[in-house]
């Protein structure tokens, strides 16, 4: 005899619209590259089909045909000058791996992690009741929409001056373009998913400060068109939300379950993208100081160019990334100080075991973007990356001239 399951069982695999909406757009863009990290039809999401991974398989040929397309038409350009010509063979071999394991990483592995962690994400708003604040959500949709379109539009102008100065370059360099691409979206995806913890943990701290201080929670502020602030936040839970009968509680132990699952998945990228910003920018340097002292930096030579570019555009990221994690660790710490002053208010009763609980989930299991135990991502990563480059930087220079 054959049994149905139990309808939670059947719908915790399908998203609702509102949420599906919300990631509608990077999704899109990143099918499109093939590296999109889930499969999602009729909001039914599942791990990526045989069909998605045969085009990413195809996409990895395509690409390693075109990156030794770039090899054999620029590096003998410089086989008379031994130096210039295995810095730019160790520059594109080290975008070409990145690109191999970045694209692997995302499309082959992680399958079943990455369908719970939509799932995951979905569970939180549902508990928090976040779709009667369709605000908090456009959010994020306008941080992906702007962000993305951004990347693409930079590439776009890279294809277009490729097309004005040397018509043959742009099928020679679309696999070197292609390669950025991806791992530019892909973490551009990671820094909006950083905002959408943000405002969640945000939507948490709002309820309590109308509960804290309870003045001015109901006055209508003026609305920010692209960015939630205290005040819109406040005056959203006010409508929906009381610190009295919300299990703020619960709301926060699965946010922070919630973006533990975000830092297994995203601290390989995150961490090939550290390692390569640093790597690609002293490559990049040493191979433009070299090339400008034997007069080789060819004005019609795109390939030093996009390279040169890449690398600002990483550091723009690294700045993006590390920005919205500090955020995110601040408004956790406005969390904790929240939690005291109930404590302070209230000497006895459910509210305050409620605080209590609060104060211990974050001393229990406070969130940490920990890159495999090396280096925590926060505010001052960028800080250390830049001030780590240009140690480098001014050593290589002493080499050069001491």
């Amino acid at each position: 005899m054959i049994t149905m399951k139990s309808p939670e069982y059947l719908s915790k695999d399908i998203l609702d619209e509102d949420f599906v909406r919300v990631f509608r757009f990077p999704f899109l863009v990143q099918m499109a590259l093939g590296s999109c990290r889930v499969h999602l039809k009729a909001r039914f999401i599942t791990i990526p089909t045989l069909g998605q991974k045969l085009y990413t398989v195809m996409s990895i040929i395509i690409c390693s045909l075109l990156y030794f397309n770039i090899t054999k038409l620029y590096l003998p350009l410089y086989y008379q000058h031994s130096i210039v010509y295995y810095l730019f063979l160790a520059v594109t071999g080290l975008d070409q791996l990145s690109f191999f394991a970045n694209l692997i990483h995302v499309r082959f592995l992680n399958g079943e992690t990455n369908t719970a962690f939509c799932i995951m994400m979905q569970r939180i708003d549902r508990n928090m009741k976040i779709d009667h604040n369709n605000i908090l959500n456009k959010t994020v949709i306008r941080a992906n929409i702007f962000t993305i379109t951004f990347i693409i539009l930079i590439y776009v102008v890279l294809v277009i001056s490729t097309i004005m100065l040397n018509e043959y370059s742009l099928v020679t360099l679309f696999g070197l373009l292609y390669g950025q691409l991806i791992f530019m979206v892909e973490m551009a995806h990671c820094s909006n998913l950083i905002l959408f913890f943000f405002t969640r943990v945000r939507f948490v701290n709002a309820i309590i400060k109308n509960h804290v201080h309870p003045e001015n929670q109901n006055q209508p502020p003026k609305l920010v068109r692209y960015f939630v602030t205290n005040r819109i936040t406040r005056y959203l839970a006010a409508q929906t939300h009381d610190f009295i009968v919300n299990d703020t509680d619960v709301y926060l132990k699965q946010i922070f379950e919630g973006f533990s699952m975000f830092t297994d998945i995203y601290r390989f990228q995150v961490c090939l993208f550290c390692i390569k910003i640093v790597v690609l920018s002293l490559l990049t340097f040493e191979l433009c100081f070299v090339a400008v002292q034997r007069n080789l930096l060819e004005t019609k030579n795109l390939t030093n160019y996009y390279i040169m570019t890449y690398s600002v555009i990483g550091f723009f990221t690294a700045l993006y990334v590390s920005g919205r994690c500090e955020l995110f660790f601040r408004e956790i710490r406005e969390t904790k100080r929240l939690a005291v002053a109930v404590l302070l208010q209230y000497q006895e009763g459910p509210l305050r075991e409620k605080a209590t609980r609060m104060l211990k989930i974050i001393e229990e299991s406070t969130p940490q973007f920990s890159v495999y135990d090396m280096w925590n991502m926060d505010g001052y990563i960028f800080i250390k990356i830049c001030s780590l480059v240009t140690n480098l930087i001014v050593t290589l220079l002493q080499f050069a001239y001491l």
